[in-house]
């Protein structure tokens, strides 16, 4: 049985980059895993910290040999003080070798455990500065300017009619990156604005403002395992606003999850279903 796993993190010339260490949960099936990288001097300098690391979830994965740990997409879902690793929000781990355990007849007793070499590529990512390339055209806003994109997570909540499900809204937080500080929230409100619209911000700013809009057009479904990519107009504001601001237009684009059960799942009529989805809002002025 795996128990866990360490390793140092060395770049492409033998530099010491950080390091990392997971341990294996039995009860859930799955490792937490965290990466430890240590802070350049400036970095060190200006936050105070000697390393900063982030914490992760599997959230795919693939075994394409039988002598090596599978290859990994983790999302992250903490981060630990601040410098080179605060505003990473995925791990891909590719190039695995290893990590296998031996075969169960080379134990001498019950209690034996062993260390097995394992080598792999941990390629790490910032979140994206610029919405996605691939925007359909019908979301993109009309003139205007991107100027914040925020990571989003939440739910999305269906509801079954008794012979197909709905959706009925969203209920979300926002962060400034994935795992990273809670910014705000995001949801669908019971009272519209005199326009009528029920998508709702709160961002937390010193002040704290808010925003509340309505789609633009025809959500677009861009990928099979996520929520259609939307563009929602703003149409009332309120609070202390943003110094970039004011906000025209709100665009939901890189989602994962947020969808409707398969036809095949057994619902009573009335009945809420709520499916989890992770995404990333850009405010355009």
């Amino acid at each position: 049985m795996k128990v866990g796993s360490s390793a140092k993190l060395v770049n492409s010339r033998g530099g010491k980059l950080g390091f990392f260490q997971s341990a294996y949960d039995c009860k859930k099936r799955h490792s937490n895993m965290r990466w430890t990288l240590y802070n350049s001097a400036g970095d060190q300098a200006e936050s105070g910290f000697a390393t900063s690391s982030v914490s992760g979830t599997t959230i795919y994965s693939h075994r394409f040999s039988n002598q090596a740990v599978p290859e990994l997409l983790v999302e992250v879902i903490a981060h630990q003080g601040l410098g080179t690793a605060s505003l990473l929000s995925y791990v891909v781990v590719t190039g695995t070798d290893g990590g296998i355990a031996p075969n169960a007849s080379m134990c001498t007793s019950d209690d034996t455990s062993v260390s097995v070499p394992f080598s792999a590529m941990f390629n790490f990512y910032n979140q994206d500065t610029q919405p996605p390339a691939n925007v359909p055209k019908s979301l993109q806003p009309p003139g205007g300017q991107v100027v914040e994109g925020l990571f989003v997570q939440g739910q999305v909540v269906f509801r079954f009619d008794g012979k197909q499900w709905h959706m009925k809204g969203f209920i979300s937080t926002l962060y400034n990156v994935a795992g990273g500080s809670v910014v705000g929230k995001f949801g669908t409100i019971t009272k519209a604005d005199k326009f009528g619209s029920v998508l709702h911000w709160e961002i937390n700013n010193p002040n704290g403002f808010w925003l509340t809009g309505q789609l633009a057009d025809n959500p677009v479904q861009v990928s099979v395992n996520g929520a259609p990519w939307q563009l929602m107009k703003i149409t009332s504001s309120g609070g202390t606003p943003s110094a970039v601001g004011p906000y025209q237009y709100v665009q939901l684009t890189s989602t994962r999850g947020g969808l409707a059960p398969a036809k095949t799942f057994k619902a009573k009529d009335g009945e809420l279903f709520r499916s989890p989805f992770t995404g990333i809002f850009w405010f355009y002025t």
